[in-house]
């Protein structure tokens, strides 16, 4: 039997895979399943504008992972018997003053050399866009590529899908002491 301790998105979805692997899996958690930092989560599956200047080794694995977020969310769905709502429409990311917009500007040169497709707004055309927000932006970038997804469904679709894979999920369990033997 493996045992995996934390019933956030990492531990229901390694475990819905073993268990749909035909391995024998247990996830304990001392709370409610994905009712921690995967519930609070924004769900922003959005490589491109979080990159930061020396993450560059780490930014390839983000792009292939964000890649393949759409068979991934089909096989949730299907498995969990509900949609996470993934949504490809892209990322915008807005400045609200010179400061904001001075950083997002560092960022798109960055982005630039690193080879990712974002592109620079205004704050009228940041308006266009998404008409609700606030006045006071004064431009922004726009990241056609990356996406986003309910976390929250994601959490609830991950338990349903390991529970029926028969999965076995204890939750309100703490882990106070691990004995491994050999």
């Amino acid at each position: 039997m493996i045992v995996i301790i934390g019933a956030g998105i990492c531990g229901l979805g390694i475990g819905w895979q073993l268990a749909k692997a035909g391995r024998q899996v247990a996830v304990v958690e001392r709370g409610e399943a994905g009712r921690a930092t995967s519930w609070a989560a924004a769900g922003m599956l959005a490589p491109q504008v979080e990159a930061e200047p020396g993450e560059e080794a780490l930014l390839p694995l983000l792009l292939e992972s964000r890649a393949l977020w759409s068979e991934f969310a089909a096989e949730l769905a299907e498995d969990g018997g509900m949609a996470v709502d993934y949504r490809t429409e892209g990322t915008l990311v807005v400045a609200l003053d010179r400061d904001d917009q001075a950083r997002l500007d560092f960022l798109a040169t960055y982005y630039r050399e690193q080879r990712l497709e974002v592109e620079v707004l205004t704050g009228r055309e940041i308006l266009r866009r998404e008409p609700y927000l606030s006045r006071r932006v004064v431009g922004g970038l726009f990241s056609p590529l990356d996406h986003q997804v309910d976390n929250r469904k994601v959490v609830e679709a991950m338990k349903r899908a390991f529970l029926a894979q028969g999965g076995i999920l204890r939750e309100s369990c703490p882990v106070l002491r691990l004995d491994v033997a050999a």
